[in-house]
């Protein structure tokens, strides 16, 4: 008897999912493909729901496949279905994502001046009083984006990410607010 039929025999016939997640436990190839083609975009949407981000989404979906090529050894048709146990990887790897990017927010000081060097001659220290008088002067969330983007050295998407906005708002807010600085800076609102 072939491998592959008594791995189909003991997940049983009505679950594709998890005669072919025991095929990838013997590093099969085909059966992973298979695999992927069968149940990637149904977990690709428990991962965008989940993380609101097609970027993460599509990260974490390369990785919970990687995780089940390595991980496959571990599933046991006796305690679920196929399905459910790669749902379930995919719903920790996904959680473990979110977990990352909030710490690597909280490790973006509130205080996006925070860090910048005083001034010390004159000339400066009147140009830095005009820029901050000009910042003041900025909306709020345009201020905001183009101090991360400025001080902190943010991309585009970076920005983007950390204010939870589109590429094209956040691209956007920063120019509006450099065009009203240099305005400002060169005197037509002083």
């Amino acid at each position: 008897m072939s491998v592959a039929i008594a791995m189909e025999r003991q997940a049983g016939p009505s679950d594709p999912v998890a005669a072919l997640i025991l095929s990838v436990a013997h590093q099969d190839r085909i059966a992973f493909r298979e695999l992927y083609e069968l149940t990637s975009r149904r977990i690709y949407g428990v991962l965008l729901r989940m993380l609101r981000r097609h970027e993460l989404a599509d990260d974490v979906l390369q990785e919970v496949f990687l995780a089940v090529w390595s991980k496959a050894k571990f599933f046991d048709p006796d305690r679920g279905a196929g399905l459910a146990w790669l749902t379930t990887v995919a719903r920790y790897r996904a959680i473990n994502r979110m977990r990352l990017v909030r710490r690597e927010s909280r490790n973006l000081p509130d205080d996006p001046t925070a860090g910048i060097s005083t001034v010390t001659s004159p000339i400066d220290q009147t140009m830095s009083w005009t820029v901050r008088n000009c910042l003041a002067r900025l909306p709020d969330k345009q201020r905001e984006a183009v101090l991360l983007t400025i001080h902190l050295g943010l991309t585009h998407e970076e920005l983007a990410q950390r204010l939870d906005l589109p590429l094209g708002t956040a691209k956007s807010r920063v120019r509006r607010a450099l065009l009203t600085l240099r305005t400002c800076v060169e005197g037509d609102c002083a």
